[in-house]
């Protein structure tokens, strides 16, 4: 069964579209990363970012955490203030 992770940041609104950079730079090396299905990240508002991450099992999700952290080296200082994570098995999806 696929595994997803949903992440919902709440930087301050002055460094969302920052947020959003980070976010999307990391793209390149989760698509090499084993188990790698769908990554997408929304901003559904001015101090909301969304990021939902999808893998073929949950091991597939720190493997591609593990590999952004490698290919980053040393990871920018946080700009969020607020941090939810959701995840779980995957009950039902509609590609």
């Amino acid at each position: 069964m696929a595994y997803q992770v949903v992440a919902i940041f709440k930087p301050d609104p002055a460094n969302a579209a920052e947020e959003v950079r980070r976010a999307e730079s990391t793209t390149a090396v989760l698509r090499e990363r084993s188990g790698f299905i769908s990554f997408d990240v929304m901003k559904p508002d001015e101090e909301t970012v969304a990021v939902t991450q999808h893998g073929t099992s949950q091991h597939a999700f720190p493997d591609g955490m593990n590999g952004m952290r490698e290919a980053a080296g040393q990871l920018p200082p946080p700009i969020v203030t607020i941090h939810e994570t959701y995840s779980g098995e995957v009950a039902v999806s509609v590609h």
